[in-house]
């Protein structure tokens, strides 16, 4: 026996193979383009938080406090006349994606 594969169990396990790395591909192609959307997502995501400042300023009442509630669980103030901000809490997904960690 020289260790040679018969033709037709060769040619059945060629298909096999090919098929597979078909699928493969086709995996691959969807993850790329789920992943591409991801990007995008959070891209916009990220500049629409670093804007917040801006977001509120130019906004009417409306805007603002809509904005407040996105952006923000809790909005800590003083508590003396000048009312200002002290600190902030900051909703989902912006303190995952604003953590330091990250």
């Amino acid at each position: 026996m020289t260790g040679a594969i018969p033709d037709d169990l060769g040619r059945e396990e060629q298909s096999r193979i090919t098929s597979e790395l078909k699928q493969a591909q086709r995996v691959l192609a969807t993850a790329e383009m789920i992943y591409e959307r991801i990007e995008d997502t959070l891209e916009r995501a990220l500049t629409l938080v670093g804007r917040c400042d801006e977001v509120y300023r130019r906004g009417a009442r409306q805007v603002r406090r809509l904005s407040n509630q996105f952006f923000f669980e809790k909005l800590l103030v003083t508590d003396d006349d000048t009312v200002q901000i002290a600190g902030t809490v900051l909703q989902e997904p912006w303190s995952t994606l604003l953590a330091e960690h990250l």
